[in-house]
C-alpha cells in the first residue's frame, strides 16, 4: 500500500508538469530567439509510420530555409521528391507527379503554409483554434500542439523541440488521427548562412 502511494504521489506530479501550458515569456522568447537565424541549411530524415505498415518508409534529403517565407525540403532519397514553399507557390513533387498550389493564406495550402512557417519561426503564440503544452528535457523544449480546428492539410498533433542553445527547430512530428505520423529531424544545422536562390526554385 505505502509503495502505491508512493508512485502515485511522485508519477502523477511529473505528468502534470509535463502538461503544463508554455508561459508567455517562453513562447516569446522562442520567437525572439528565432529572428535571430535568417537561414537554415542542413540535412534531414524524414520517418513516416503507417499503423497498416510492417516497417517505416526513411526519406533523406537537404532542408533550406530562408526567414522571407521560403523553404525547400530537397529528397536526395527518393531522389526527386520536393517540398517547396516560396511567397504563394507550394510545390510538392512525389514519385514523379508535380502538384503547384497556391500558398496564399486562406487556401488550403496556405494554412499548412503558415503552420510550418510558424513552427520554424518559433511563432506558436500566432497559431489559432490550437491547445499548447510543453515539457522540457536538459536540452530541449518540447511544445505539443493539438490543432482545435480540423482541416485536410493540418495534422491532429504537433510535437516540436526547439534547441535551448540557439532555440532552434530540432525535430517536428505530425501526428493524424488514424495513428499515421510524419517526423522530420534537422541534423548539422549551419545558421545563418548564403543560401544560393536556385534552392528556392528563383
Amino acid at each position: 500500500m505505502r509503495k502505491l502511494l508512493f508512485i502515485i504521489l511522485t508519477v502523477i506530479p511529473t505528468l502534470l508538469v509535463a502538461q503544463k501550458a508554455p508561459s508567455s515569456e517562453l513562447l516569446d522568447k522562442i520567437m525572439s530567439e528565432n529572428k535571430r537565424i535568417k537561414s537554415i541549411e542542413c540535412p534531414f530524415t524524414h520517418t513516416k509510420y503507417l499503423p497498416f505498415m510492417s516497417e517505416n518508409i526513411i526519406s533523406k534529403g537537404m532542408f533550406y530555409y530562408d526567414i522571407n517565407g521560403k523553404v525547400c525540403m530537397d529528397y536526395i532519397e527518393p531522389a526527386g521528391d520536393l517540398l517547396l514553399i516560396n511567397g504563394d507557390l507550394f510545390k510538392m513533387v512525389a514519385n514523379g507527379k508535380e502538384r503547384k498550389m497556391n500558398a496564399q493564406s486562406k487556401s488550403k495550402a496556405g494554412e499548412l503554409s503558415n503552420l510550418l512557417f510558424a513552427c520554424f519561426q518559433g511563432n506558436l503564440s500566432g497559431l489559432n483554434d490550437c491547445k499548447i503544452t510543453y515539457e522540457e528535457t536538459a536540452d530541449l523544449y518540447i511544445m505539443t500542439v493539438v490543432m482545435l480546428k480540423k482541416s485536410k492539410m493540418l495534422p491532429e498533433i504537433l510535437v516540436l523541440e526547439y534547441n535551448k542553445k540557439d532555440y532552434s527547430i530540432e525535430r517536428m512530428k505530425m501526428e493524424e488521427d488514424d495513428g499515421s505520423f510524419s517526423l522530420y529531424e534537422l541534423k548539422g544545422k549551419k545558421i545563418n548562412t548564403d543560401i544560393t536562390k536556385d534552392k528556392f526554385g528563383e
